[in-house]
């Protein structure tokens, strides 16, 4: 008579021990997917760059123009005077963004003392890159820009790439590999450029286990490439490396930690290298301290410039004090 009783109850018993396993498996899941994305914010890990892209996207359907300056025609007023004995002989090369047919477009001018256009390159920027590291093709414009010999142009396209154009417009080859700020070409024809590495990471081949003192903090990696004049890259310097293996590393406590929250986390730019340079062989003469060929450096975050050798990797000077977010130091013949 207690047959049909016992069934029932072993049936219930094993549908609430099946409700508790679902729940647990719920439960569990939930830990680990939070889990998980707290190390996706923290590392960097996968689907973060998926992530930041998406972000990226919103941006430019909220804001399609970014960061680009709007478009303004000065109206000139009152007395101007032309000072043409102190202005420096022959044409200027500019590089900028002007109205086009799709709106503020970037490009390249050379124009004469007088401001008259002898000739122009048009940026095409979302058919010369398909995408970049830091930022979107369609919503940055040009950063560094070189004139050589023959009409060709070098261009960076800000966090996004480097590329050679010839005299009409015509794009000779292309490196997406994140290059930004200054251009500068040595004696022997290479150039030398910043770049920054696919995204931001706490670790390099040197410092597999870390950064000593960033705890763990994924970074922008930033490089000194040396680019041949075909486009290959010839030298890729870690930047960060080479400062943690010498006694600059101290300057990093000046780094921007509390400075502007970004969506995804904490700052991450904290070197922002905007120029490298060699020193000539006609002024190397006027520094005893260095060699044609050592390369200037300036980190604008930490405050920070100094000079290197890039093949021995040995800095051999370095200031901070007279600087605040500096750009574009020059070797200028004096020492």
């Amino acid at each position: 008579m207690f047959g049909p009783l016992v069934l029932e109850f072993t049936h219930v018993t094993m549908r609430s021990s099946l409700s508790i396993e679902k729940a647990a498996f719920v439960v569990s899941l939930m830990v680990l997917s939070m889990l998980y994305g707290v190390a996706v914010g923290r590392w960097h890990w996968t689907p973060f760059p998926f992530i930041e892209g998406a972000v990226e996207e919103v941006k430019m359907l909220v804001d399609p123009q970014g960061p680009l300056l709007n478009s303004r025609d000065h109206e000139r007023q009152g007395v101007r005077l032309e000072q043409a004995d102190r202005m420096e002989p022959g044409l200027t090369f500019l590089g900028s963004s002007w109205d086009g047919p799709g709106g503020l477009e970037p490009g390249l001018r050379l124009v004469d003392q007088d401001g008259t256009v002898l000739h122009e390159w048009r940026i095409e920027r979302t058919t010369l890159f398909e995408g970049g590291r830091r930022k979107q093709p369609e919503r940055t414009g040009i950063h560094g820009s070189s004139l050589l010999s023959g009409g060709d142009v070098v261009v960076n396209q800000r966090y996004v790439g480097m590329a050679r154009l010839n005299s009409c417009g015509e794009v000779q080859w292309a490196l997406d590999e994140g290059n930004h700020h200054s251009i500068a070409q040595a004696e022997d024809g290479p150039f030398w450029t910043p770049a920054v590495h696919e995204a931001p990471r706490a670790t390099s081949e040197r410092y597999p286990d870390g950064y000593s003192g960033l705890d763990g903090t994924p970074v922008w990696r930033e490089r000194l490439l040396q680019v041949s004049p075909n486009g290959e890259i010839l030298r890729d310097i870690n930047a960060l490396d080479l400062i943690y293996m010498s006694d600059l590393k101290r300057h990093l406590v000046k780094a921007p930690w509390g400075g502007k929250p970004r969506v995804t986390g904490p700052p991450t730019d904290i070197l922002h290298i905007n120029d490298v340079e060699p020193l000539p062989s006609d002024l190397a003469d006027a520094y005893p301290l260095f060699d044609a060929g050592d390369l200037v450096v300036s980190v604008k975050r930490l405050p920070l410039v100094f000079v290197f050798d890039p093949d021995s990797m040995t800095v051999k000077w370095h200031a901070s004090d007279p600087f605040v977010a500096q750009h574009d130091p020059d070797f200028i013949g004096d020492g």
